[in-house]
């Protein structure tokens, strides 16, 4: 899985037109970083894959392949959902969401549009924990 990350990030980078060292700089990584990425084998961290992904205009998930990636994206985000700023709050349950399966998640996406549509022709009384829905 590892190689094909590298390789995928080749052709992503070559798709983009831009230079190994400039997506380095972009990223904040050292010089050569493709090169010992590709020689230890290992994948980068979650944010690192997320930064080289917007430096050509991509998405983590191009870089891995099948199961074996889907399952990368879904470990490395679970252990570092920092990157994407989310308010704390909200944290521990999309760290719930990793553990559904897709038909699940489904069901759930479901419901939460529904109530998203309900809320929006709802208005609030109150100013606390305690507000009522009208």
């Amino acid at each position: 899985m590892t190689s094909s990350f590298w390789s995928n990030l080749e052709n992503a980078r070559i798709r983009a037109k831009k230079e190994r060292r400039a997506i380095e700089i972009d990223c904040g990584l050292t010089n050569n970083a493709f090169t010992q990425g590709i020689k230890r084998r290992s994948s980068p961290s979650v944010d690192i894959a997320y930064k080289l992904a917007q430096a050509v205009n991509s998405t983590i998930e191009e870089f891995v392949a099948g199961d074996e990636g889907l399952e990368y994206v879904r470990r490395v985000l679970k252990n570092d959902l920092r990157i994407f700023g989310l308010p704390t709050e909200i944290l521990p349950v999309v760290e719930c969401l990793f553990l559904l399966k897709e038909k699940e998640l489904s069901g759930i996406l479901a419901n939460v549009q529904a109530l998203t549509r309900d809320k929006k022709g709802t208005q609030k009384i109150g100013s606390d924990a305690s507000d009522i829905a009208v």
